[in-house]
């Protein structure tokens, strides 16, 4: 947290926040001096004098980055879909970390979705950060219908830790290698229904997955998409095309065909979850603001620019 505030008589404003503290501060024939607010017993001076350090930043021994944060308020009541923003500066501001932040709600019960992006890269002489998809569980974007299947005998063993689930074998263009799978179990004649889709963790535990609130990292499944340390391509080709083909932990696939078993064999709608940074929903909200660490060496910085697409869901109109 900030917490020295500079401000500039000349200006009459407030200019900046700085990450030190001090006690006092006094000025001597155009000499400005400060002691810091806890004196450590190393310390071997007893008032710091500002502006004579070759080192940016640096205050008291210790060099902090620069850092800013800027708020994207265009048009204020219209929903936006977010998805790229550039930096006008000098080159050397590549590489500087950034975040990214979207109103995206303004329930006051409900935080703003706020996401670590990366660095600033340089591509055609621009520099660019990338605004990354949405994190969370998004039913129609990276949760995807499968197909559906019944009976135990629809699920056999493939091999150590590999099932299949026979007869699935559309919409396979939605798993990917970090795909997660999650399972609705309706048997109207018992009148069971599992609301929402649910995942088994490597555990055997019963997960319910909520749209739009969980997020995809945290989903502990233990019934996930083959990936190439398990099988060769070829190999995963032959098994494919029996049917869905899926590895699992012995605890989660057999609390499965446990709850398969007790709903007397009901009827198993299989959804793929897949990582929503290959293909998941634009972060959006009504505004957003950037936070960018610039580090602690020269720069000049122009502008930071926002690129984003209006949505007709809004009250701008």
């Amino acid at each position: 947290m900030k917490r020295t505030i500079g401000f500039n008589n000349k200006k009459n404003i407030w200019t900046s926040k700085y990450d030190y503290e001090s006690s006092n501060y006094a000025s001597f024939d155009k000499r400005f001096f400060s002691c810091r607010k806890r004196v450590l017993p190393a310390d071997d001076v007893v008032a710091w004098e500002h502006g004579t350090n070759a080192s940016n930043n640096t205050f008291y021994g210790t060099q902090y980055p620069s850092s800013i944060a800027v708020s994207f308020n265009d048009n204020p009541s219209q929903n936006k879909l977010y998805k790229t923003f550039s930096v006008e500066g000098t080159d050397n501001l590549q590489g500087a970390v950034h975040t990214f932040t979207t109103s995206e709600t303004l329930q006051p019960n409900k935080s703003p979705l706020s996401i670590s992006v990366g660095t600033v890269s340089n591509k055609g002489g621009i520099l660019y950060g990338t605004v990354p998809k949405d994190p969370r569980v998004k039913a129609n974007v990276n949760m995807k219908f499968l197909g559906s299947t019944s009976g135990s005998s629809s699920i056999s063993a493939a091999g150590p830790d590999l099932w299949f689930f026979e007869g699935i074998y559309g919409n396979t263009d939605h798993i990917g290698p970090s795909t997660k799978f999650a399972f609705i179990f309706s048997n109207p004649q018992q009148q069971l229904t599992t609301q929402a889709p649910i995942v088994f963790s490597p555990s055997g535990q019963t997960i319910e997955v909520t749209s739009d609130t969980d997020y995809f990292q945290d989903l502990d499944s233990g019934i996930v998409s083959v990936g190439p340390e398990d099988l060769t391509n070829n190999e995963v080709s032959a098994l494919r095309s029996k049917g869905l083909l899926v590895k699992a932990t012995l605890p989660a696939i057999g609390q499965f065909l446990q709850l398969l078993s007790a709903s007397n064999n009901a009827t198993v709608s299989i959804f793929a979850i897949t990582d929503p940074r290959l293909n998941g929903d634009f972060l959006r909200g009504q505004h957003a603001e950037v936070a960018i660490n610039l580090g602690s060496s020269n720069f000049e910085l122009y502008s930071l620019n926002l690129n984003y697409e209006p949505t007709d869901l809004d009250h701008s109109k």
